[in-house]
């Protein structure tokens, strides 16, 4: 195996297919032009994004997550509303957001924490921990007429989460999940 061959990896929550359903319902709600809908099969709520990771070192990755999730408790995440973001001067995505709730970043804080001797790229750490779906990115996207009507989401039951690899190519990303985490 070529010791310098890497994959990019993130660990992700992925929804039910009942609240993928009420959050996709929210297309024909939107017409800004230039914008490009995530598909799917892709959409998560990210809880840690690693970067390049030599495969070499995967395994022993693996092992300390193990370690972190297995005395994670289940908990729910709320849902807020579906907004442009990440913020109102310039925003470029359109999220599925999610309130702000304690066990979320606590989980996200240890996972970084444990994560942090393999991230490649660490200037994401200061970010504000927001728990949301990114449904789309654009161009643009300032519109004081953006007024949806809200989905009716149900809680989310954080039960699990996947280590997954991100693969790019011209049509977006392919998502291959590598490892499924379970919680208490």
């Amino acid at each position: 195996m070529n010791a310098n061959k890497s994959k990019r990896l993130f660990l992700a929550i992925y929804p039910t297919k009942e609240i993928l359903d009420q959050i996709v319902k929210v297309k024909n709600q939107i017409n800004f032009k230039n914008i490009r809908w995530i598909s799917r099969d892709n959409l998560h709520i990210t809880l840690c994004f690693l970067g390049k990771i030599n495969e070499n070192i995967i395994p022993k990755l693996i092992k300390k997550l193990i370690l972190v999730f297995k005395d994670i408790k289940k908990f729910y995440i709320e849902f807020e509303s579906i907004t442009l973001a990440p913020n109102d001067i310039r925003p470029y995505m359109i999220w599925a957001k999610f309130k702000k709730n304690k066990n979320y970043e606590e989980l996200v804080k240890k996972t970084k924490k444990i994560c942090s001797e393999f991230i490649s790229n660490k200037q994401n750490n200061h970010k504000e921990i927001i728990p949301h779906i990114t449904l789309a990115r654009g161009k643009n996207l300032i519109d004081s007429k953006f007024n949806i009507k809200q989905p009716n989401i149900p809680n989310i039951l954080v039960h699990s989460c996947y280590l997954v690899e991100s693969k790019l190519n011209t049509n977006g990303s392919i998502y291959k999940n590598i490892k499924l985490f379970t919680f208490k």
